[in-house]
Order: C-alpha cells, then sequence, then structure tokens
C-alpha cells in the first residue's frame, strides 16, 4: 500500500539547529502519511546538527551560504513527485502530508499548497508575530510549502540571489503556471524565547537590504508587490478581509500587542531607508574592479560571485579580475559563467595574484576580495563609494564582518575579533575615531603600523598608482604602513556595510591558517620590509607572555562573551596560546634552517 503512495521528499535547510532539529524530524516521522524521503542540506553546522540529522536519514548534504542554493540543491536530486519544503525549526501536525497529497491529487491544476504556520513561544514578540500570521494564511504575504517537483524544476525553483522575499517570490513563479491551495492543518514555528526587540529588529534589517532585488524582479506596478509593500493592506485590509475582522474584535489585547510590534517594525524600516539613502554613491559612478585571487575554489566562488552581480550599481562600471593559480576544479568555468576577466598567477600564492590584478586594473578603484567573502547587501558597492566621494587623502575605505547567529563559532570568532591574528591585532596601532555622516573615519599618526587592505577593501587607485613599486607582489598591510609613513594614515568605515567571511569550519583549519602565515611572513622577512620590522622583541616578548599565559586572553574572552552576548569569546585564551605556539615554533625551525 505504501509503494502505491506517490513519494514525498521532505526538505530541510539547516544551520546550526540542534536546539529544534530534533522536534522537527521528530513530527516528520510521526506522519500518518509514510511514503516519504528525509533530505537534509545543512550549511557547514559547527554544533551537532549533522549528528541529529543522521538518526533520521542518510540523505545529508552540504551546501550553502542561503537557504535558496540549499533548497534547490535538494529539489534537484529529490526522487519524490511532491517537496515539502520545510525550515529547521518547523514542527507539523500528524496528518499535513496525508492532506497535501490527497489534495493535490484530487485536482490536476493545483501544482502548490499553502499550509497555515502558528508561531509557538512565551516572549511578547513571537505572540505578536503569531498572532499576526493567522491573518497572512492563503494571502500574498504567504508562501506555498508543497508543490509538485516538476513544477519546481520548470520554474528553475529559488532565486539563488534572493535571502529576503525568496518565497514570495518563489511562490509568484508557481501561481504563474498553474493554481495554488490553502490546506487545514497546521504547522508549528518554533522561535526562540531568548528573542529581544534588539535582535529582531536588527534581523528584520538584514532582510529589508536585500528587498530591493526582489521588487525589482518583478517591477514596482505588480499587483502583489503593492500589496506586499502598501501601508493600507499591510497595516488594515489583511485584517478585515474575507471576514478576518471578527478575529480582530475577538482578541482585541492580542490586536493592540501586535499592532505596536508592527508600527516599531515599520518606523525602524523607514527610518534605516531614508538614513540609508543619504549614504549611497552620487549618480557620479566611479568605475570599480573587484581583483580575486583563486585556486580551487569552486566551493565558493559562485557565492561571491553572486554578491558583486546582485550589487544596485552600474554593470558597465564593474570589472571582475580573477587572478589563477592553475585550478583543476570548475573554478575557471565558474568565473566565465559570471563573464569575469582571467589572469593566470603562475606563483598561485594570493599576493602575486593581486598584484597581477592591480597591474590589469584601469577603474577608478579596485576592490581585494577573496574567494571565500560573500557580500549580502545590495547596496554595499554604493555605501562603499560614498566616503570616498567625500574625503581627500584617505587610503580607501573598509568593509565590517558581518556575524551572523547562524555562523560556526571560529567564523563569529573571527569576525569580531576582525584580525583572525591575536598576536597581530595587539600588535596594530591605536587610531583615533571621527563619526561622520553614514562612516567614521579611522585616522593614525604618521608612520604607525596600520594592518587592513583585504576581504573588501575599496583602494584609492591614484594612491596606489603613486607609491606602490609595481612589484611581484602586493601585500595589503605593509602597503598600508608604508602609506602611513607618506603621511596617508586614514580610511573610512561606513555604517552597516559587512563582508560575511566564511573560512574557519574547525579549529584544525585555525592552526593550519596559522602555520601557513608564519611560514610566509618568516620567508617575506628574510627578503624585504614588513610591517612588523620596527616592533621591539622587548614588546614582542611581553605580548607572547601574555598571549600564552591564558590567563589574560580568558578574562578578556569572558568580558567580551558578556559584552557581544556571544560565545564565540570563549576559544580566546585557546588561539591565543596556539598562535605563539605554531610562530614560536616556526621562528625556531626556520632559524635553524638559516644557520644551517
Amino acid at each position: 500500500m505504501k509503494n502505491s503512495l506517490p513519494l514525498v521528499s521532505v526538505v530541510i535547510t539547516t544551520k546550526n539547529n540542534s536546539r529544534t532539529l530534533n522536534q522537527c524530524l521528530e513530527s516528520i516521522r510521526d506522519q500518518t502519511y509514510k511514503n516519504i524521503e528525509i533530505i537534509v542540506v545543512d550549511n557547514s553546522s559547527t554544533d551537532n546538527t549533522k549528528e541529529i540529522a543522521k538518526k533520521y536519514t542518510r540523505l545529508i548534504f552540504n551546501k550553502g551560504p542561503e537557504r535558496s542554493t540549499q533548497r534547490n540543491f535538494a529539489g534537484k536530486i529529490a526522487k519524490g513527485k511532491y517537496l515539502l519544503i520545510l525550515d529547521a525549526d518547523f514542527i507539523l501536525s500528524k496528518n499535513i502530508i496525508k492532506e497535501c497529497v490527497n489534495k493535490i491529487n484530487k485536482n490536476a491544476n493545483l501544482l502548490g499548497l499553502y499550509i497555515p504556520l502558528r508561531w509557538v513561544g512565551k516572549h511578547w514578540i513571537i505572540k505578536a508575530k503569531g498572532f499576526e500570521r493567522e491573518f497572512y494564511d492563503g494571502t500574498c504575504l504567504d508562501a506555498i510549502r508543497f508543490v509538485e517537483k516538476k513544477a519546481f524544476i520548470k520554474i528553475k525553483g529559488y532565486d539563488p540571489r534572493l535571502y529576503a522575499a525568496e518565497d514570495w517570490d518563489f511562490d509568484k513563479k508557481i501561481r504563474n503556471i498553474g493554481n495554488v491551495a490553502l490546506i487545514n492543518s497546521i504547522m508549528y514555528h518554533h522561535e526562540d524565547n531568548n528573542l529581544n526587540l534588539k535582535q529582531y529588529l536588527k534581523k528584520m534589517s538584514y532582510y529589508s537590504d536585500n528587498l530591493n532585488l526582489y521588487i525589482n524582479t518583478w517591477g514596482k506596478n505588480d499587483l502583489d508587490i503593492k500589496k506586499q509593500f502598501s501601508l493600507y493592506y499591510r497595516y488594515f485590509k489583511v485584517f478585515i478581509e474575507n471576514g478576518k475582522w471578527k478575529k480582530v474584535l475577538s482578541h482585541p489585547l492580542k490586536f493592540i500587542n501586535m499592532y505596536l510590534l508592527k508600527i516599531i517594525v515599520g518606523f525602524v524600516f523607514l527610518l534605516r531607508k531614508r538614513s540609508s539613502n543619504k549614504h549611497y554613491a552620487s549618480n557620479n559612478f566611479p568605475s570599480l574592479s573587484f581583483i580575486i585571487p583563486t585556486y580551487n575554489s569552486e566551493s565558493t566562488l559562485p557565492n561571491c560571485l553572486n554578491g558583486i552581480k546582485n550589487q544596485d550599481y552600474p554593470k558597465d562600471k564593474v570589472t571582475i579580475i580573477i587572478t589563477d593559480g592553475g585550478s583543476n576544479d570548475k573554478t575557471i568555468e565558474i568565473a566565465k559563467r559570471f563573464s569575469c576577466q582571467i589572469l593566470e598567477n603562475k606563483k598561485i600564492i594570493a599576493e602575486y595574484g593581486k598584484a597581477i590584478g592591480i597591474k590589469k586594473s584601469k577603474s577608478d578603484y579596485f576592490i581585494l576580495l577573496d574567494s571565500d567573502n560573500i557580500i549580502k547587501d545590495n547596496n554595499w558597492l554604493k555605501k562603499m563609494v560614498y566616503p570616498m566621494q567625500k574625503e581627500k587623502d584617505i587610503m580607501g575605505v573598509e568593509s565590517q564582518f558581518g556575524v551572523e547567529k547562524s555562523m560556526g563559532y571560529l567564523d563569529r570568532y573571527s569576525a569580531r575579533m576582525r584580525i583572525t591574528d591575536p598576536l597581530a591585532r595587539m600588535l596594530i596601532a591605536h587610531n583615533k575615531k571621527i563619526k561622520k555622516d553614514g562612516y567614521s573615519l579611522l585616522i593614525y599618526k604618521t608612520g604607525e603600523r596600520i594592518a587592513s587592505g583585504a576581504n573588501g577593501f575599496l583602494w584609492n587607485k591614484e594612491l596606489v598608482d603613486k607609491f606602490w613599486d609595481k612589484g611581484e607582489v602586493f601585500e595589503e598591510a605593509n602597503f598600508c604602513t608604508h602609506l602611513s609613513e607618506k603621511g596617508y594614515c586614514s580610511y573610512a568605515v561606513p555604517n552597516d556595510t559587512y563582508v560575511y567571511h566564511y573560512h574557519i569550519n574547525k579549529l584544525t583549519d585555525f592552526i593550519k591558517k596559522r602555520k601557513k602565515i608564519a611560514s610566509k611572513f618568516l620567508e617575506r622577512q628574510s627578503k624585504r620590509k614588513t610591517w612588523l620590522d620596527n616592533v621591539s622583541k622587548v614588546r614582542l616578548f611581553f605580548l607572547a607572555l601574555y598571549l600564552g599565559s591564558f590567563i589574560g586572553p580568558s578574562i578578556e574572552g569572558l568580558y567580551k562573551t558578556t559584552r557581544d552576548r556571544d560565545t564565540c569569546w570563549l576559544i580566546h585564551p585557546i588561539t591565543s596560546f596556539l598562535t605563539i605556539w605554531i610562530y614560536s615554533m616556526n621562528y625556531l625551525n626556520f632559524d635553524k634552517k638559516a644557520v644551517k
């Protein structure tokens, strides 16, 4: 009997969801409809998400960086006639899949189904959002979750450029080719009870940055777009249409609580949008070159290039230069697909690739980006260019590192440190920070050590052309300090402008990177000037003592864990000790080789 029923592929996207995944998978296993397969597509979780998933399915894969890419992968490999697309914090009532299959089988014109979603949690924000969500079932503010696989493939799944409104976009594409309907069985969304208003507003602000891309895809005159972004519909009509006004009258206190949250979110959104628009580049857009060194980067390069492609910036003003070190995977194929200029880097090492790219660049400015950097804000470029148009004689503009709760603890630690190296972080000079309109200006004293210039740094090419020796390598930290010696000792940092760097999945990755950096630095120091040449040995000794002691870094880690409310800082004493140990061993070994 089981095999006579159509197979349903249940797709779950995960990223550090160990807290909720077990309940989600348990509710799938308890379904009254049994002919199902479970596909879990993880995004490099660092908790025990994958271990939990293994108890319920063998179909566990790793993709990223966002849900759209994960879901598209699952849609392609799924064997089911139908797909049920879930988040890891959803819990199904027992008859959902059975009702979905029965309903869609009875109507040949149905391609997708809405499933009523109810939020579960104790916090007032969760209760407010949960009540609001009850008014959205089957409207343009909802999105289908159950879909025919043929239809999924026909519309090419989710738009990988979108991390906000990707469900609305998918829903619209399905409705364009067939009919959809609403079932009765309920699905529950378990939200974090530790959520506070600040976190919620930050989350909403993050998603709002991507909405323009969705709007531009369909056009501002699209009927659904008008409703989805209409104050009249979002704040009034959706709550009274089709007799829903009765629910408002039945629960007045819930409605007031919900409406208060909506007003706060709406106000913050409009304030953010108004503020952001002032801090974009003017219509006189300068030309830009992205310079990306690569070597077997097929796993990270598509997400990096998509972030550039999605920028709301004149396409004819942007050039992408790939300097490849002889990749034998699909890196070159991916670069060609994105119409990149591809240059050969025979030395493989990134610093040689950067030099090749800078020499080739003819743009007003250039940006050094690593292939594992991801830009998620479609207005990132405009925000980065803005300070360059306002300030004279700055060396460039630095993007902040973004931190997401879903990131692994080492990636979060690296982003919060800004400089992953605990020793280098303590050797750079202190700056004077001047807050401007939309950005901050970081000013150092002439000749002081400055370590910046990579991972999304926008360079003033005029200064680079003037003071760089056009050598075989471009080492950004060394060159920053060189510019400082010439009197160019400031750069800008825009507000709310982030690059997300996914590069350290486990502690062994951190160790390998420190070993590589130690070896490269000692080789460089033996051949040419570096930014650390003038550091006294006495200072190095005491810094090494501090970092290797565990005591100082432990106190610092505990303080910053409390300050940032992020346990990633608890790794600080371990990374500090490992850094000093690795550097010391490399120095001693290098010294012995030199003597021989």
